[in-house]
């Protein structure tokens, strides 16, 4: 008896704190009446001292007894109370339970108003602008379950080990330890970069004063709107042009070419939000679709922003904060956590960063130099082409990978927690994806957000209607391909439209006819396509690299036309080649 109350008693204290203290307190008392009966046996038994033996020996018996009754009367009381409290406890929690389940299943019920109001809400918010919330990425939360930190660490010692692959490889080749050649190559001009950037920063804060006097001046459309877009092609015209030029290395050329687009769409939501919402009521701001009525949306539904063009010193400040902030959609005031920065965190993102170029950079020394090198002067025929495909298709989901979670997780997450910024929910699981539509929504919300509200939405706006959605659709698909490839063709320095074509071909293709359903099936389709895809893309773009930069047969390719001059030429020279 004395175990079970004491086995009870601690499931008592996991449950309830306040049974705990009961319980506790009821074996305080037994206690001080089992100390308190055994002074008075003590106390008997020293009076007794002079008495018969056969008198003294039933009066202890007597006390034994009594004491015990006393010991089982006082487990069993608190023993009773102890399962009254739990059995109560259990009644609540179910009937709690059969409580929610009834509601659950009145709120799912088609036919309920209460549901039917929610649904109507859903989709009359389909034009929505966008509300900032706080929430978290979704491999923080991930992060907490210790199987996906098994991952990580496994991904880890992977890493240490091509590591020591490469050293070994070096020493045997070259006798050297490690070079680090290529990586400093291909970030050098460190110092052009940096005054570059500066210029390009400086450049971009000029839309705070370009909205300023737009709105006191009231100049007409036809007159700041062309001076907006001379704006636009400075930003995006003269990093590109000074990248080739200088010829600098492709990771130097790759952030100064991102950091072109990242202040390009900046400017272009600072101006598009302080125009339409900060300016009074106009005909755009009040706009609702056709397709957004017949859902039930009205003006209300559309969650527009509360913005206001204020003095010059107020906007530059809030315009600085958007300018680092993890987000290309702008507001006056964002969602913010109120906690010191976490600076254990930051830094954890940063080697994070860190390790993601390390690893790169090992993928690309072990398996695409020794593949891609001897291309521009030997390209070889058909089957070379298709055995670099295959053996490309895991370096090209490496490269994948490391790019995700080095950008859109610990780059983003290390800003945003720098700036207390609080919807960090900068993608989702788009590993889970079964379709092309889904993992275009969920692999970087960031670009998507801007696409959907400033490209999609905006010329159903401001055409009042007149702009079908399918074509915004297919103008989100051009004007994302032409960007990408942009950024390619400044890093790379040539021009091959492998990229464009395989986003504005299959890309769009896979959109509109690939909507698999939910399966296993779908997943392996959705993950085949792909993995070859990767392979293709790594492998077009490495060939032409070398082809253009190292090939003494070929130096112009730097247009379309001479591009497909250079294909044209190269499958000549091999005329007869055989898949197998």
């Amino acid at each position: 008896q004395t175990l079970d109350f004491f086995q009870l008693s601690k499931m008592s204290s996991d449950s309830n704190d306040e049974k705990r203290k009961t319980s506790l307190e009821t074996l305080e008392k037994l206690k001080m009446e089992i100390d308190r009966a055994i002074l008075q046996m003590g106390d008997s038994s020293s009076d007794s001292e002079d008495e018969a033996g056969a008198v003294k020996k039933p009066k202890d018996d007597a006390l034994r007894k009594e004491i015990i009754k006393r010991v089982e009367q006082n487990f069993q009381r608190a023993k009773d109370e102890f399962n009254q409290n739990v059995q109560t406890q259990i009644k609540q929690f179910n009937e709690s339970i059969d409580s929610s389940m009834k509601n659950l299943k009145s709120l799912c019920d088609p036919t309920d108003k209460q549901w039917t109001k929610i649904v109507q809400k859903k989709r009359s918010q389909i034009f929505s602008e966008k509300v900032h919330v706080r929430r978290v990425s979704t491999l923080t939360e991930r992060f907490k379950v210790q199987d996906f930190k098994t991952i990580y660490h496994i991904f880890i010692a992977v890493m240490i080990w091509l590591s020591v692959n490469l050293i070994i490889q070096r020493h045997q080749s070259h006798q050297i330890i490690f070079d680090i050649g290529l990586f400093t190559w291909t970030f050098g001009e460190t110092g052009l970069v940096l005054q570059f950037w500066l210029c390009q920063f400086l450049m971009h804060l000029l839309i705070v004063p370009e909205v300023i006097w737009i709105h006191h001046s009231k100049v007409s459309k036809w007159i700041y709107f062309p001076i907006y877009i001379i704006h636009q092609l400075a930003l995006i015209v003269l990093p590109t042009s000074w990248a080739l030029t200088n010829q600098l290395p492709p990771a130097s050329s790759l952030i100064v070419c991102c950091e072109m687009a990242r202040m390009s769409m900046k400017i272009h939501a600072y101006f598009r939000e302080k125009l339409l919402y900060g300016t009074g009521p106009n005909t755009y701001r009040q706009f609702v679709p056709e397709f957004a009525k017949k859902r039930g949306g009205t003006i209300n539904d559309m969650n527009q922003p509360i913005i206001k063009i204020e003095d010059g010193t107020a906007e530059l400040k809030k315009f600085l904060y958007f300018s680092f902030a993890p987000t290309l959609i702008y507001r006056d005031h964002y969602a913010l956590i109120p906690r010191p920065t976490r600076w254990s965190v930051v830094i954890g993102h940063f080697l994070n960063l860190f390790l993601v170029v390390f690893c790169s950079f090992i993928i690309w020394e072990i398996y695409c130099i020794p593949k891609f090198q001897m291309t521009a002067h030997d390209p070889g025929n058909m089957n070379t082409f298709i055995n670099s495909v295959f053996q490309s298709m895991l370096p090209g989901c490496a490269i994948l990978l490391f790019g995700f979670f080095g950008f859109l997780h610990s780059w983003l997450n290390a800003w945003a927690e720098m700036l207390h910024f609080a919807d960090r929910q900068f993608y989702t699981d788009w590993w889970n994806a079964y379709n092309f539509q889904d993992y275009y929504r969920m692999w970087n919300i960031v670009v998507h957000e801007w696409l959907y509200y400033y490209v999609y939405q905006d010329l159903i706006r401001f055409s009042l209607g007149k702009c079908s959605r399918g074509i915004a659709i297919l103008a989100v698909f051009i004007f994302s391909a032409v960007i990408h490839e942009v950024i390619i063709v400044a890093t790379l320095g040539f021009f091959y439209p492998a990229l464009f074509i395989i986003f504005a071909g299959p890309g769009v293709i896979f959109y509109y006819y690939c909507k698999f359903k939910k399966s296993p099936a779908a997943s392996v389709t959705f993950w085949a396509l792909m993995i070859i895809g990767l392979g293709l893309l790594l492998v077009l773009e490495a060939r032409g690299y070398y082809a253009y930069h190292y090939s003494d047969k070929v130096n112009y390719v730097t247009d379309i036309t001479r591009s497909v001059q250079f294909v044209t030429n190269l499958l000549s020279e091999y005329p007869s080649f055989s898949l197998f």
